[in-house]
């Protein structure tokens, strides 16, 4: 996990250099989830987005990493996941691929609405368990670059 930070981190700093900062921003977000599935199975997540805005289109594509923990026969399985979004001023959708120690890398798909608290809706193909998953994140958007080399910020 460390690893992927680390590499979205990067990431972030080269789209907001010089080269490409008059057209391209990039944000880092944290973001917590809670929420049920279709079978009333508790879940909560932690992930982080680092993506760009694009000063000419309403739209800011991202990349998220994550884990979360589901509620499965009386104990909590952790997964991870990987995605690719799209936001789109106060909605969006990601698509990618959760996986954990009983689910090989499996698809999913996200969408939510919101500013900073985001209602969300996310299909995951379990096999044998609930495929419908609802929640509630809290986001904190910032400028990547800006959070990185400031000195107040924590």
């Amino acid at each position: 996990m460390k690893k992927d930070i680390l590499i979205c981190l990067f990431i972030a700093i080269i789209f907001n250099s010089k080269v490409f900062g008059k057209v391209y921003g990039s944000y880092f977000s944290p973001g917590l989830q809670i929420g049920l599935n279709s079978n009333w199975k508790p879940f909560y997540s932690a992930q982080i987005t680092c993506g760009l805005f694009i000063t000419d289109a309403p739209v800011f594509p991202g990349l998220t990493i994550g884990v979360k923990k589901i509620k499965r026969e009386n104990e909590w399985k952790k997964y991870r996941y990987y995605d690719v979004q799209v936001t789109h001023f106060l909605a969006g959708l990601g698509f990618g691929f959760i996986q954990g120690e009983d689910l090989p890398p499996t698809l999913r798909f996200k969408l939510w609405a919101g500013l900073f608290v985001l209602g969300s809706y996310e299909f995951i193909n379990f096999k044998n368990d609930s495929k419908h998953h609802f929640g509630l994140f809290g986001v904190a958007p910032s400028d990547a670059v800006s959070f990185i080399f400031c000195d107040n910020c924590l």
